[in-house]
């Protein structure tokens, strides 16, 4: 299991966080996400193998940006 944290801008409520962390637990392999809108962050736990940039471009589908 790896911890992967990205940052994120464009959060700007709990909503938003909200919003990632549903998306990015139907990701396969992902077990757990989170967000920090006030820090910029979502950390997300794998399972197995996760691409990274599918992760990103689902972030980036949702109006955020990944730095």
């Amino acid at each position: 299991m790896a911890k992967i944290q990205l940052k994120v801008t464009g959060m700007h409520c709990e909503s938003c966080e909200k919003l990632i962390v549903e998306e990015l637990s139907e990701i396969q392999n992902i077990s757990k996400a989170t967000a920090d809108h006030k820090k910029g962050i979502v950390t997300f736990e794998t399972t197995g193998v996760v691409d990274e940039s599918k992760v990103k471009e689902k972030i980036r589908e949702l109006g955020y940006e990944v730095a």
